[in-house]
């Protein structure tokens, strides 16, 4: 049988209660996570198999990835403090 390789965007973060990275496919919406970006990663390596293998198995298309990511930053004005009394 002949393999394909797919490749998707991880986007990870820290959850900032437990400390955990969280690591997320965005596309496919599924996430899982790790006590730290390694086991975070492995985690999802390991979920994503799982996932496009269902997918596979139930003849269901396996979705492409984003177009496109990039970091955007956006300037706000600071709000004008309040003044107490007026």
């Amino acid at each position: 049988m002949a393999t394909a390789g797919h490749t998707y965007t991880v986007v990870y973060e820290r959850d900032p209660e437990t400390g955990s990275i969280c690591a997320s496919v965005p596309v496919l919406d599924l996430a899982t996570y790790g006590q730290s970006l390694d086991e975070a990663r492995s985690m999802m390596r390991e979920a994503l198999a799982l996932h496009l293998e269902g997918l596979t198995e139930e003849n269901m298309p396996i979705p492409a990835d984003v177009l496109h990511v990039e970091a955007m930053t956006v300037e706000l004005d600071e709000p004008a403090p309040e003044r107490a009394g007026l």
